[in-house]
């Protein structure tokens, strides 16, 4: 059952849709019913988790999900269709030019008549709330494009940037290979010949660029050669370019983090050896100074392996959980009281009772406050290995399981090794 109003409206328009469209047969051998159960499956319980914890969104698309776009393309193309208010007894609809929220709407009437619009627009659904920008002096941006509109009724185009814009981009100095630097400059020069409609605009657009990588440390003849290139803007002929492009034989990569001294040598070996070289990302200063989320506490971690020691022995229990630790540390907790009430542990072959079991034939109390983390890994059965080995290496476990068998010359390797 849908919570979230504007998501059960937005499927139903698309279940109506899929019920009319004579081609859905031809596109796949699921029935309207079984694509619906899908999609209801991926978007009915939007839960989300951040630094703060677990959340359920109740209000829209799932953010970041796989269908959202589309769901809420579909659900704006249904509430355009009851746009129909009156203007000077005319009807005036939604013809404007819409991308996302976005929206580009060109007004015949009277800004006070834009205004009543406005309203109107607003009543037709709670969840949808218009605001408006109104050109001035002829000028106004859509996205990151600037359209200003001459006498003639014609319009001139180029790159629009907010008024915040620090022009700061990836310096010249920075440890990162060359081609990485000049591709911002690249995608921002063909932005400008994408943009600007004459070559005045451009001519200034390219000027900008010019003395905005100089700023950001670029040598000021690699800018000049690199604005100098005429960039390839005919879609048709890039598509072309790409389909005649043989296929690359890669017999492998090689990721590696970036170092300036060897690069040329690694590049050199991989074209020998027809292996592709990737760089990966190292940490920086930013990343030192301030991380993009703060660590996540130790009990909110899954998929580790843990040990816990009793307060008033050496014995120690080692185990691992996919789960959240704090859930599985309840766990431990309410096994330790239930056998403080019945006076016995229950034999479980496939959960290990050590941990209350040695509470209930010492009365000793665990150490829950300052349970230690071993290991870390995503995968079940390498984390049952792990386990199984951090028990071996244990001198006084109270595990009654000693977890995945492995062969016992590795854990003497092993207890040699860690001492």
């Amino acid at each position: 059952m849908f919570p979230n109003l504007p998501m059960k409206e937005a499927l139903e328009v698309l279940e109506r849709r899929l019920r009319n469209w004579s081609e859905l047969k031809y596109k796949t051998d699921l029935d309207v019913d079984e694509i619906m159960l899908l999609i209801r499956e991926c978007v009915e319980s939007p839960y989300f988790e951040c630094e703060w914890g677990l959340f359920k969104q109740i209000d829209g698309a799932p953010m970041g999900g796989p269908l959202s776009c589309i769901l809420a393309d579909i659900f704006m193309e249904d509430y355009e269709e009851k746009v129909k208010i009156k203007i000077n007894q005319k009807f005036v609809y939604a013809d404007w030019l819409r991308y996302r929220d976005d929206t580009w709407l060109i007004w015949e009437h009277s800004l006070e008549e834009l205004d009543y619009f406005m309203a109107e627009l607003n009543k037709i659904h709670s969840h949808i709330q218009w605001t408006k920008q109104v050109e001035e002096n002829g000028i106004i941006n859509f996205l990151d494009v600037l359209v200003k509109r001459e006498g003639d009724g014609s319009f001139m185009t180029t790159v629009y940037r907010k008024e915040t814009h620090s022009d700061r981009y990836l310096h010249f100095s920075s440890n990162h290979p060359l081609q990485h630097k000049l591709s911002g400059l690249t995608t921002l020069m063909f932005r400008a010949y994408q943009y600007c409609s004459n070559d005045e605009l451009l001519r200034a657009e390219l000027d900008h660029l010019r003395k905005t990588f100089i700023d950001n440390g670029y040598p000021e003849e690699l800018v000049s050669i690199m604005l100098k290139k005429t960039p390839e803007v005919d879609s048709e002929k890039v598509g072309e370019n790409i389909m005649d492009e043989e296929e690359e034989d890669v017999k492998g990569f090689l990721v590696v983090p970036y170092v300036k001294e060897v690069e040329s040598i690694l590049k050199s070996l991989c074209k020998r050896l027809g292996i592709k070289l990737l760089y990966k990302r190292t940490m920086n200063l930013g990343n030192l100074l301030s991380p993009t989320r703060p660590p996540k506490p130790l009990l909110e971690k899954k998929n580790v392996v843990y040990k816990i020691s009793c307060k008033e022995c050496s014995s120690v229990y080692v185990g691992q959980t996919k789960r959240k630790l704090k859930t599985r540390i309840r766990e431990h907790i309410a096994a330790c009281d239930e056998a403080d009430i019945f006076k016995a542990v229950d034999k479980d072959e496939k959960n290990d009772n050590g941990l209350p079991l040695h509470h209930l034939n010492t009365g000793h109390e665990f150490d829950f406050d300052n349970v230690e983390i071993l290991d870390q890994e995503s995968n079940f059965h390498r984390r049952l290995l792990l386990e199984s080995i951090n028990i071996n290496l244990e001198s006084n476990s109270c595990n009654l399981l000693q977890g995945t068998k492995f062969n016992e010359v590795w854990g003497n390797f092993l207890r040699s090794f860690y001492g």
